[in-house]
């Protein structure tokens, strides 16, 4: 009898400390679940600046004008350089560089970007995008237009964009387009060529 009752007594301290422990990795799991929890849902700049750049290209692919320059700050830079089909230049301001997204994407039938890589790193408080862009794009349009982006346009461009955080958004301030490779379906076009929408 003494053995057995020996034996319950020792089932039911074992039983209590096992409970115990278990109740201690209970409680410290969750602590540390949550604490997890709480750093990943903090979204870092890099996050910030990635998902701003990707909605860039998204409101380029459909060609929604506004919400695409909504991306830039008002007194942004942007540079088209290479092979732009003559667009070639600096330009300042929503006002200047509207009119050259709007010729590229005027009476398009559709945009579409593939192969597009990316780096993103910091800049001092600026964040800088470094990526090439596949563009395609095919104008509906009269093809009698004067427009270099007229018929089917393909184009490999190397962009370099800086960001800056505006009023707790993150916004182009400066971007340079360096066209790789551009190539038109339209050899010849009347009128000359021109990059003001």
């Amino acid at each position: 009898m003494n053995t057995r009752a020996a034996l319950l007594g020792l089932f039911v301290v074992l039983t209590i400390i096992f409970g115990a422990t278990t109740a201690y990795e209970s409680t410290l799991r969750t602590a540390t679940s949550t604490m997890v929890t709480t750093v990943s849902t903090i979204p870092s700049a890099y996050d910030q600046v990635a998902t701003a750049y990707e909605n860039h290209l998204l409101n380029l692919v459909a060609i929604n004008a506004s919400n695409f320059l909504g991306g830039y700050e008002e007194n942004a830079t942007v540079q088209w350089k290479g092979f732009s089909g003559g667009c070639d230049g600096n330009y300042t301001g929503l006002s200047e560089f509207g009119p050259l997204f709007g010729t590229l994407t005027s009476d398009q039938q559709y945009v579409i970007i593939t192969n597009e890589t990316q780096s993103i790193r910091p800049a001092g408080d600026d964040w800088a995008v470094n990526s090439t862009i596949y563009l395609v794009t095919n104008s509906t349009g009269s093809k009698s237009i004067v427009s270099p982006f007229a018929g089917v346009s393909e184009m490999t461009i190397a962009a370099q964009d800086s960001y800056v955080k505006f009023d707790g958004s993150w916004m182009i301030t400066t971007e340079t387009w360096n066209f790789l490779h551009f190539d038109n379906s339209i050899v010849e076009r009347p009128g000359a060529t021109t990059c003001q929408g």
